[in-house]
This record gives C-alpha cells, sequence and structure tokens, in this order.
C-alpha cells in the first residue's frame, strides 16, 4: 500500500558497496521437455498466457503465487523504456540502417538475459512504425520468445489545458491497437501520467496496469495533497518529479489498484493496477547521493551493487499476504555493458536457488496479481 501523499528524501549511500560476484557465462538451460511452441504441448511460452493458454499456464503460474502457509516470493524484473534513437517516423520515413542496428542490440541484451532465465521486459511506443515496416519485426520476435513487451507512450507530460482526457484516450488506443496489429497483446504502458485523469486514460483505452510512476504522477490529485515540490514542477523529467513513487521500500514492493487520476495513492478494490519500481538502474547510485542527477547516467558497478543491496532489503521485508515486487528500469538511450548485466544476474542466483526470488516480466506479473485477487 503506498504512503500518504509525499516526496520521498533520498536515501543515504550504502557503506560499503558489495562488489558484485565475478562474471560467468551464465547457467544452462535447464532440462526438461521441449517446447512445441503451441498451446497444449505442457509449456507456458512465446505468446501463451494464462488468458490465451490457460492449460499450459494457469499452473506454472499457480506454481510461483503466493503461499499464505509460506513466505511469499519476491517477484524481480526489469523494464527496458526504448527511447532515445532517430528512428525516423510515419511522415518522413524510418531510417531502416539504425533500425537494424538497434535491433541487433536489442536482440543481443535478450539473448544474454535469457540465459540466466531472466527475460526483459521491453517498453516502447517508437518501435511500433519501423517495427512493422522492417524485418525482423523485433517486437513480435521478443514476445515469440517470451519476453514482456509492453508501451512506453510518453504522453501526457504537457499543461493540462494543451490536451484532453479524451485526446489523450485516443493517443494511447491508438498505440495499443498498433502494437497489437504486430501481433503483440497488450497490457501494459508506461508514460502516461499526466495533470489529466490519466488513470481514467488508461483503463479507456484498454490497459490493465501501468509501472514506472513517478511523483509527476501526483499531479493529477487535488491540489491542496500534492507536495509544494510536485506543484511547482514544470514537467516529468524536471527534478524531483522523475523520482520513483512511493519510492521507499517497503511501501514500494506492493501494486495496488488505482480508481481514477484525483484518488490514485489511495487503493481501490478495481481499477487500473498501478505496478510501483524502485527506479532507473543506471541511476542507482547516484540516487544515494546528494545533489547529484541520477538519470541519463552510465551504468556502474556501484549501480549493480544498490541494486542487489535494494532486493535484500526487499527480500527481508517481504509481506506473507502481499505480492511482493522489485522492479527497475533501464532507459535504452543509455546502453549498459555486457559483464555488468551479467553481474547483476549473477547476484539474484542464490535468492533465485532459495526459492526467495522469482524473476518476471511485467504480463508475468500481471497475470500473478490477478490470480492472486481471485484467491
Amino acid at each position: 500500500m503506498p504512503p500518504p501523499t509525499g516526496v520521498t528524501p533520498r536515501p543515504t549511500p550504502p557503506d560499503p558497496t558489495p562488489t558484485p560476484p565475478p562474471p560467468s557465462p551464465g547457467p544452462t538451460a535447464a532440462e526438461g521437455a521441449a517446447s512445441e511452441h503451441r498451446c497444449g504441448d505442457g509449456l507456458c511460452d512465446g505468446p501463451e498466457d494464462t488468458a490465451n493458454c490457460p492449460e499450459d499456464c494457469a499452473s506454472s503460474v499457480a506454481e510461483s503465487s503466493p503461499d499464505p502457509a509460506q513466505p511469499s516470493p519476491l517477484y524481480v524484473g526489469l523494464s527496458v523504456h526504448l527511447e532515445g534513437y532517430p528512428l525516423g517516423n510515419r511522415r518522413t520515413g524510418y531510417n531502416q540502417e539504425v533500425y537494424d542496428r538497434y535491433a541487433e542490440r536489442i536482440l543481443a541484451y535478450s539473448n544474454l538475459a535469457n540465459e540466466y532465465g531472466m527475460p526483459l521486459t521491453w517498453e516502447t511506443a517508437n518501435l511500433i512504425g519501423p517495427s512493422g515496416t522492417f524485418e525482423p519485426n523485433v517486437l513480435h520476435e521478443l514476445h515469440e520468445r517470451g519476453d514482456g513487451v509492453g508501451l512506453h507512450a510518453d504522453l501526457g507530460g504537457g499543461p493540462a489545458t494543451a490536451v484532453s482526457v479524451e485526446t489523450l484516450t485516443i493517443q494511447l488506443r491508438m498505440l495499443r491497437t498498433e502494437m497489437e496489429s504486430l501481433g503483440v497483446p497488450i497490457v501494459h504502458a508506461s508514460g502516461i501520467c499526466s495533470e489529466l485523469d490519466w488513470v481514467t486514460v488508461a483503463r479507456r483505452a484498454g490497459v490493465d496496469a501501468t509501472s514506472g510512476v513517478v511523483n509527476y504522477c501526483l499531479k493529477s490529485l487535488p491540489l491542496d495533497q500534492q507536495p509544494a515540490e510536485v506543484r511547482s514542477c514544470a514537467g516529468p523529467g524536471d527534478g524531483v518529479c522523475h523520482d520513483p513513487y512511493p519510492g521507499d521500500i517497503p511501501d514500494a514492493l506492493h501494486p495496488w489498484r488505482a480508481a481514477d487520476g484525483s484518488s490514485w495513492t489511495t487503493p481501490s478494490d478495481q481499477g487500473l493496477l498501478i505496478v510501483p519500481t524502485l527506479g532507473t538502474i543506471h541511476g542507482l547510485y547516484e540516487s544515494t547521493l546528494p545533489d547529484q542527477p541520477h538519470t541519463g547516467n552510465q551504468m556502474s558497478i556501484e549501480d549493480v551493487g544498490v541494486a542487489h543491496q535494494l532486493i535484500e532489503q526487499a527480500v527481508a521485508s517481504r509481506s506473507p499476504t502481499e505480492v511482493n515486487v522489485v522492479f527497475f528500469v533501464w532507459s535504452f538511450g543509455q546502453a549498459i555493458d555486457h559483464d555488468l548485466l551479467r553481474a547483476f544476474f549473477e547476484g539474484l542466483q542464490a535468492h533465485v536457488e532459495s526459492g526467495d526470488l522469482v524473476w518476471v516480466t511485467m504480463p508475468d506479473l500481471i497475470d500473478l496479481y490477478r490470480l492472486s485477487e481471485r484467491e
């Protein structure tokens, strides 16, 4: 449950920063039944989920669902915001050379993560057009291999007087339907906060969940409920407004549903699922330092150490009765050295082996949360 509305102060730096284990080639794939890439083969993979193939997927989700008699696992994932590449647009045309380089890098990162059985969640809007124009259709390929795919809509960041709920709904629905026309089902979107009722916008656009909420999202609350720092923000990337909300463990561990934009920090029985994150993984160390920007930074071994410390704290803070989640965000944009990603994944293996930690994509997590609501 989120805390009372407010802006969380930055944490103090860790001391000392632990050194992650040295990189290794990654684990080998577990032995088991071979996938036939069809519903009914006994494996929940590719485009299958609990909605379109319950016979394969319901049991796999249930196996990792919280057991009231045991400590609930910590569900962990990494969402990648695909942005910042000059891919072109529908009006001027798309740049295939840039797209090919971008797709090659994306698939290389996906391959690395899947070596560890830790598929990434990819969120984008600017890749929809070129993915439907060129081969390979990288978004469909990511979805087929079992990575998560969602929208990073980047909508709603302007003044409320410049746009309407109806316009934002049309824009978000269009992005969702364009992505789904590529064979990629969409259940979640990031980058949708606004001074307007962005919760209602998402629900009307057919989006069930949002991730990566930041303090700017508080702009839709009544003015007297907004912290002074938020009222003075010019946009979502402005200072404290880009910090994650709620921000601190344990409040940031538990998703909740929101009824509308004026009350979204208060949990509701129904509505948009809000999945908090712990911020940008390549700015975690900077976020522990005073007066340091923690966006636009290169990933460092110090960031890996802080990520591992946060996960240790989250494992120790798990609730036995709630869904416990840690998601980090990567703005790509900024490339991450492969060895640093390996070090991040390696540092999670002991918790995976103990059963304390279960890696998920965002669509996986949404399925798990829906299942928990029925229990």
